[in-house]
């Protein structure tokens, strides 16, 4: 199968281990690359009504770019992740260029979250356009059929093993308790609550920059992934996951790649998460800073306890079934049936 993803072709982003995965499974697969298409020619990003005018006239040009390619080419599958840059008229058409119900969509955000910068209404009015609709949220696929959605499908993250393994801890990036992710007042303020108790904190991602002058945090590095992720993971003593408040009682990326590497997960508790990863045998939850900071202490003090639930989390996690190869199978046996 000839299949054409619509996405960014970036680093520890969702569609390159998808399309790895595809690969893996004998398909071609080639991309229509909205981060060279799209965000690297935007010269106006800080000025929002440059920006704002700017986004829509390479959007224009991305979407009559995906016409001409596939009315070329002829791929046997669209997939687009999220899509924000698509039009419902672009997909009408790709449908007809198609001829066959092989326009798919796997959205890793919520597309009724209107809190983010990243969703806008075009999203929603988008989503009866596509033949099937993925998503990583089982609560959302009711709302996606309200919304006109002909096939909306549950798919849950998953985790790459070629980038997700344990590896041996280095002393350069030891921490007690770690997070990688971008910078936002709810994960400032509970890192900063785990710092001032003397707590030594390891720090990466985007966005630190912006932090308070006089916050207790320090940053370490910036935008991490991968086996460079993984490293990180393996050389602390607890990985910290803050779950979004729109992904619900769901979970998020962190969920499988962390206990990947074997490393403890100490994440917002949700109800996916406990089924995957039961509490104390698996992984650990809190709801609440005071809880956090309880079961960060507790973890601390307690290695074998520690030790114990990583290595529970990594046996369920690599046991079978929640990898990016297992997702594909599963994706290709819903678009294809």
């Amino acid at each position: 199968m000839n299949i054409l993803i619509v996405g960014s072709d970036t680093p520890g982003a969702l569609e390159r281990y998808c399309a790895a995965a595809l690969q893996s499974l004998g398909h071609a697969v080639a991309y229509h690359d909205t981060h060279t298409r799209i965000a690297v020619r935007s010269r106006f990003r800080q000025t929002p009504l440059l920006s704002e005018a700017e986004f829509a006239l390479h959007r224009r040009r991305f979407n009559q770019s995906l016409l001409d390619r596939v009315q070329a080419e002829h791929p046997d599958l669209v997939l687009v992740f999220k899509g924000v840059e698509l039009f419902a008229g672009t997909l009408d058409r790709l449908r007809g260029l198609l001829g066959r119900p092989l326009l798919a969509n796997w959205n890793p955000d919520s597309p009724f979250d209107y809190a983010t910068a990243n969703t806008n209404r075009d999203i929603v009015d988008a989503v009866p356009h596509y033949d099937v609709y993925f998503i990583w949220d089982r609560d959302l696929v009711d709302p996606l059929r309200e919304a006109g959605s002909p096939c909306p499908a549950y798919l849950p993250f998953a985790y790459d093993p070629a980038h997700h393994f344990p590896t041996e801890p280095d002393s350069e990036l030891a921490s007690e308790v770690c997070f990688v992710g971008g910078n936002t007042p709810r994960r400032a303020d509970l890192l900063a609550r785990l710092a001032r108790e003397v707590i030594d904190v390891g720090l990466w991602g985007t966005n630190w920059h912006r932090l308070d002058p006089q916050s207790p945090l320090t940053v370490r590095g910036g935008w991490t992934s991968g086996v460079a992720m993984s490293r990180i993971f393996s050389s602390a003593h607890i990985v910290l996951n803050v779950i979004r408040p729109q992904n619900g009682q769901a979970h998020n990326m962190r969920t499988f790649e962390a206990p990947a590497t074997r490393a403890l997960m100490l994440s917002t508790r949700t109800r996916d998460q406990v089924a995957w990863l039961p509490e104390g045998e698996a992984a650990a939850y809190y709801e609440t800073p005071e809880e956090m900071l309880a079961q960060v202490r507790h973890y601390l003090r307690d290695g074998a306890a520690r030790a114990a639930a990583a290595a529970g989390g990594h046996r369920r996690i690599t046991a079978g079934g929640h990898t990016y190869l297992d997702r594909m199978r599963t994706l290709l046996e819903v678009v294809t049936g």
